[in-house]
């Protein structure tokens, strides 16, 4: 979409940029560690988050920030491309968005030139504390990692953008490769469990422990616009090896008439005897749904680790904007 005069803001963001703002200061190390936990079998590959970036460095206000404000249809994607920045510099200077969660009139914060962040705006809500344990990671046979980092909405608040950044890093502490990942789940409600994956690929290096630093979890006072999705298991248990397991049922939107579903997810997660995630798999649907219905699934995951000894399966739903 056009831009009347996006060149001109564009360079005088930078110039600005340049004459404003202050040194950056390193990001602090984060202390969590691990032991690397042996892969048991090559198995298919959990629900990956929508986007990844490297976690967001400090930066200082600069005089005058470039804000776009979200319209009808638009994607971060297309955002990025109109204003000439990448994808990743965009999620970087946003550090509390969700990529699925962009609503109508939201304000984006534009990076300047080679990604540079800008400041956040003084309205952004405060990230709500979570704590996550030591992360878990399993090799694969391509060389890579799988990473799982979890945790349980202990604020006593609805959660919405939860997203935490993992990192790997070598003997002395130095990182070598990072990812921002992004719960499937939009809404966390009290009590509820947050999971979050990264993939790491071979080109990683060799990492000696890794790490997980929260990067954004915000309270959420309204939460009508999802339904009441509510998950009914008529079936489910481990495969014969027990490095799989299935699960069948539905999903009960609790709606009065006929609802339009605009994006719903369904999440199975399995965890070992030590009681850590060793998999991760999702589902996502859309459409009409008729009044009192339901949305049938039949999901299946796999270990990166263990055997799998019990699972979790969790669902939401937003209707479709009337």
């Amino acid at each position: 979409m056009a831009r009347p005069g996006l060149t001109s803001r564009i360079l005088l963001g930078a110039l600005l940029l340049a004459a404003c703002a202050p040194q950056a200061t390193p990001a602090a190390t984060p202390t969590a560690t691990l032991r690397f936990l042996p892969s048991s079998t090559p198995t298919a590959t959990p629900g990956r988050p929508t986007a990844t970036h490297a976690p967001p460095t400090a930066s200082g206000p600069t005089a005058t920030p470039l804000t776009h404000f979200v319209e009808e249809g638009e994607t971060l994607l297309e955002i990025a491309a109109d204003y000439g920045v990448s994808l990743d510099d965009l999620l970087t200077a946003n550090p509390g968005i969700s990529p699925r969660l962009l609503s109508i009139g939201q304000a984006i914060l534009i990076p300047g030139p080679e990604g540079a962040p800008v400041a956040i705006l003084a309205s952004t809500p405060t990230p709500m504390p979570l704590r996550f344990p030591e992360p878990a990671c399993y090799p694969t046979l391509s060389g890579g990692l799988w990473c799982f980092a979890w945790s349980t909405n202990e604020t006593g608040a609805p959660l919405e953008g939860v997203a935490a950044a993992i990192s790997l890093l070598d003997d002395e502490g130095a990182t070598l490769a990072a990812q921002t990942a992004y719960s499937p789940l939009n809404l966390i409600r009290e009590e509820d469990l947050v999971i979050l994956a990264a993939h790491f690929d071979s080109q990683s290096g060799q990492p000696a422990r890794a790490a997980v630093t929260p990067v954004s979890a915000l309270g959420l006072a309204d939460t009508s616009r999802y339904l009441p999705a509510e998950v009914e298991a008529s079936d489910e248990g481990p495969t014969s090896t027990g490095l799989g397991w299935t699960v069948q049922g539905e999903v009960h939107l609790g709606a009065e008439g006929e609802v339009e579903v605009s994006r719903g997810i369904v999440i199975l997660v399995g965890f070992d005897d030590d009681d850590r995630p060793v998999g991760l798999t999702t589902w996502e649907f859309s459409g009409t749904v008729a009044p009192g219905g339901a949305v049938p699934f039949h999901l299946m995951v796999f270990s990166h680790g263990a055997r799998i000894v019990r699972a979790t399966v969790s669902a939401e739903a937003q209707a479709a904007e009337e």
